[in-house]
Parts: C-alpha cells; sequence; structure tokens
C-alpha cells in the first residue's frame, strides 16, 4: 500500500517484533524483503529459512538449513515462509501439519541428480502455498543422460521427482493442500503422489518434465482443478524408443497385490489443460474406480483419453465407472487413439467408461506401429459415447477389438475419414462378442470406397449390433460410399 513500517530496534536472527493496534513504529525503517526474525500479535506469525542459516543465493547448498527450519516450525505449530532463492542438494521431508507458503518470487532447486526427489511429504494435513520446485532438465529434450534426468530403458533408473508422497498401504496421508504449485525441470515426475487421500491440488503446473506430469497411486478423493501442463519431454530414453509420458495418470502399483495397492478411487480432474504429451497419453486411468475428467483441454498429445487395466502378475483391475465429460483432445505428431477403452480379458471386461461432450480431432493412426481408431475399444462392457465429435480422422472413427457388450453411440457426428477404403466404424476380425446400440447421429461418408460400418471378418453368431438407420443422417460430397461393407453383416 505505500506505507513504510518502522520498528524501534533492528530486528536480526531469533528476534522478533510486535506489532500491536495502530501503534507508530518509529526508527529503523525495514527495508529487506527478508524478515530475520518472526513477527507476532495482530495476527502475522511465522518463520524463515533465514533464522536456522539458510543463505538463499540459489548457489549455496541450503538443504540441512532448510530442512531445520521446517522441523522447527512445525514443532512451533507457525508457517515457514520462504522468500528467496534455496539450492538444496539432498531432499526435504516434510512433516505433518506443515504450513509453507513461497512469496512470488522464491524457490527451491534441487541441485543434485541423486535425491529422488526435492520435497518428500511424510505427514497428514500438509499446506503448502505458491511452492516453486526447479530442477535442471536437460538443455535438449532429446538428451540422453542416462540415470540422471529421466528413466532408462537398460537399467530402470530413474530421475528426481518435484513433490512426492511415497506411503505404504496402511499409512496413507490424509489432507494434502497444494494451493498454486509450479514444478518445473525434473526428470521423472512433477507430483508423484502414493497412498494419498482425501486431498487437493488447486492450479497446479508442470513443466519440462522427463516422464508424468501428475501421477496418482491407490489415491483415494483426490481433486486436481485448472492444472496447467505442458512440455513432457523424452520419458524412458537409453538406447530404447523415446515413449510412455503422461500429462495425469491414476494407476497402482502393479507389481504388488490388489490389498497392498489398490487401484485409484473418487478422484477427479476438472478444467485446465494438458500439452505436448506426443510420444504416449494424456489424461489416464490405469484401473481406476470412479475416475472423472471433466472439461479438460487435450493438446499435441498421441492418446487422449484412456481408461485402461492395471494388471498385476495374477491379479486383473480394469477400470470401472470411468466419466470423461466435456474434454477436448487434439493429436500430436505421433498418432494414435483419441479415446481408449481397455479390459484385460473376457473375465475382466473394462466396465462404464463414459465420453459425454468430448471432441476428438485428428486421431486415427500408427502409434506404436499398430493402426488404431480415433476411439479404440477393446474388451469391454457398456462403454458409451454420448453427444461426442470426430474430427479429420485417419483411420476409423471408432474401431472394436475384442468383446464389447452393452455399447452405445449416440448424439455423434463423424467427420470424414481421410483414407480411401476405411470406415466410420470398424470391426475387427477378433471381435466374437459385440452387442450394442448405434443411433441418433451424423456421418460425413467422403469418398469413393468408404463405408459407414465396416467388418474385417465374417459376422459372428455372437452380434446383437442394432444400428437405427432411420436416426443417422449420411452425407456424402462423392458417390460410391456405403452403408456396410462387404462381407455383410447380420445386424438385429
Amino acid at each position: 500500500t505505500g506505507t513504510t513500517a518502522q520498528f524501534n530496534t533492528a530486528l536480526s536472527d531469533g528476534s522478533f517484533a510486535t506489532l500491536a493496534g495502530a501503534e507508530t513504529l518509529t526508527n529503523k525503517t525495514l527495508t529487506s524483503p527478508v524478515l530475520n526474525g518472526t513477527l507476532t500479535g495482530t495476527g502475522l506469525h511465522f518463520y524463515t529459512p533465514e533464522q536456522y542459516g539458510c543463505v538463499g543465493d540459489d548457489s549455496t547448498d541450503d538443504a540441512t538449513n532448510l530442512q531445520s527450519a521446517v522441523t522447527a516450525a512445525t514443532t512451533a505449530g507457525k508457517a515457514l515462509l520462504i522468500s528467496q532463492t534455496h539450492a538444496i542438494g539432498s531432499s526435504i521431508s516434510i512433516p505433518a501439519n506443515e504450513h509453507i507458503i513461497f512469496t512470488e518470487s522464491a524457490h527451491v532447486r534441487l541441485t543434485a541428480s541423486g535425491a529422488t526427489q526435492a520435497f518428500l511429504v511424510e505427514g497428514s494435513n500438509v499446506y503448502i502455498e505458491n511452492m516453486r520446485l526447479k530442477e535442471p532438465f536437460p538443455t535438449e529434450p532429446g538428451s540422453l543422460v542416462s540415470g540422471t534426468h529421466y528413466d532408462t530403458v537398460a537399467s530402470r533408473t530413474r530421475g528426481n521427482n518435484g513433490l512426492e508422497v511415497f506411503q505404504a498401504i496402511g499409512t496413507q496421508i490424509e489432507n494434502l493442500t497444494l494451493i498454486n504449485p509450479h514444478v518445473s525441470g525434473f526428470g521423472y515426475a512433477s507430483y508423484w503422489l502414493e497412498h494419498l487421500n482425501n486431498s487437493r491440488l488447486i492450479a497446479p503446473i508442470s513443466n519440462r518434465v522427463g516422464k508424468y506430469g501428475l501421477i496418482a497411486l491407490s489415491c483415494t478423493g483426490l481433486d486436481i482443478v485448472a492444472p496447467n501442463f505442458d512440455d513432457h519431454g523424452p520419458g524412458q530414453g537409453g538406447t530404447g524408443v523415446l515413449l510412455n509420458q503422461y500429462g495425469i495418470m491414476f494407476t497402482r502399483n502393479a507389481g504388488d497385490t490388489l490389498a497392498n495397492a489398490p487401484v485409484c478411487k473418487d478422484c477427479t480432474v476438472i478444467g485446465g489443460k494438458v500439452n505436448d504429451v506426443d510420444s504416449w497419453e494424456g489424461l489416464d486411468t490405469h484401473g481406476g474406480d470412479n475416475i472423472k475428467f471433466i472439461g479438460v483441454t487435450v493438446t499435441g498429445v498421441a492418446f487422449g483419453g484412456v481408461a485402461t487395466e492395471a494388471d498385476g502378475a495374477s491379479e486383473k483391475a480394469p477400470p470401472s465407472d470411468v466419466l470423461f465429460q466435456g474434454c477436448h483432445f487434439t493429436a500430436g505428431a505421433t498418432i494414435g487413439s483419441g479415446a481408449v477403452i481397455e479390459g484385460s480379458d473376457a473375465d475382466n471386461l473394462a466396465n462404464n467408461v463414459r465420453f459425454v461432450d468430448c471432441v476428438f480431432d485428428g486421431f486415427g493412426g500408427t502409434a506404436n506401429s499398430v493402426n488404431r481408431g480415433a476411439a479404440d475399444i477393446q474388451t469391454a462392457i457398456s462403454p458409451r459415447f454420448e453427444n461426442c465429435r470426430w474430427l479429420n480422422s485417419s483411420f476409423a472413427n471408432v474401431d472394436l477389438n475384442g468383446n464389447v457388450i452393452g455399447l452405445e453411440l449416440t448424439g455423434f457426428e463423424f467427420g470424414k475419414v481421410s483414407a480411401i477404403g476405411d470406415s466410420a466404424f470398424h470391426i475387427r476380425a477378433d471381435v466374437a462378442t459385440l452387442q450394442g446400440v448405434i443411433h441418433n447421429g451424423r456421418a460425413d461418408m467422403g469418398q469413393p470406397g468408404n463405408s459407414f460400418l465396416r467388418l474385417s471378418a465374417a459376422s459372428s453368431p455372437g452380434y446383437g449390433l442394432e444400428v437405427r438407420e432411420h436416426s443417422i443422417e449420411f452425407n456424402h460430397d462423392e458417390t460410391g460410399y456405403v452403408i456396410y461393407h462387404e462381407p455383410a453383416l447380420a445386424i438385429t
């Protein structure tokens, strides 16, 4: 406001000042933005890293002293105010009931490649506002820095995480709140959250990360509001293909039992955007029960919205009750499917995965050397697409694999499929059981030789697919298209 606060005695390390009422403060002017002491009185009460010997010059290793400040603030029940730029050569442990506030220009930068994470949350009821965590990611997106900045195919040595919660079953952490966190430059994950319950991330930012923007493992009641995730680069490296980057992923540790590592449950992502996950998936749930993605814009990805299995060595965990609503998916340079619904096998079908009011733009390609439809449905029960639009697909708009039961495709708008001879709706040869209904939509047929519905092999007695032609508007610019491609499909 322009008001200058003055103190009768200069503040020094370990001292304090009390602000009371409208008392006039005279003498020395506090000109430094660093408050070397604890202010008490009318509601302002915090500790600072400088009280515990931190330098804050973004060069000196402040890890030990910053850890002392964190511990002391928690013990005293006070907030920790971080207003400088601190370099740390090792992880900082965040205990239960910690309250940390970063000022706008402050950050903590991890300088050691083997530290695993910058902040490790180890207790419940933690609140962090305006957190800024940094690590120097390789200069070039294609740089191969084995074991330092990202996962290597050969050794599986991973890079570092920004903020991490890493707990086992029975020791879940509750009530973590991150307000406006910004994590950048980490080689593995910006946010790694495992066994975390009833928590929220408000307006989280992730950029220039090696593999995961955010990965949640065995979490319940996690809300992510207005994420802004960008620049996921190179992912797995070494001598292998650069694959498997994820924007936001809900999953489990498939190497453990479902009892010890259950699927994520009752988690929601609302609004925001995920960009530049060009080699793999923007929004993903491996397994997952009641997972919702609402109004998220996803651009520059190989796969847009994915609900697939999270199987272990002997246990199956297909997704159940997953909703993508009002999301807009746009393909990147590597083109796969805008929507993926996939179970494990005939006894473990993906159950009730729905896409509502979504747009898929530019999908249907050969990501991972496999032809994929703009929507790829494999081994599922009750998959549903309602009021969705497919634009600029290069392969089939909807591609079926494995047994699909209870499919409903309604209110759809199919744009033209660019490849001659391909179809709007494709049924692969391995589909032995198919039941569902297609109705109330619009299809631009496009080129000669294209069809609305194409079957890759002879129809099966297990097919009970109803196509309500009278409720579908077929538009075409040229002659030669067909509604059903030979061999003829028996449709009820």
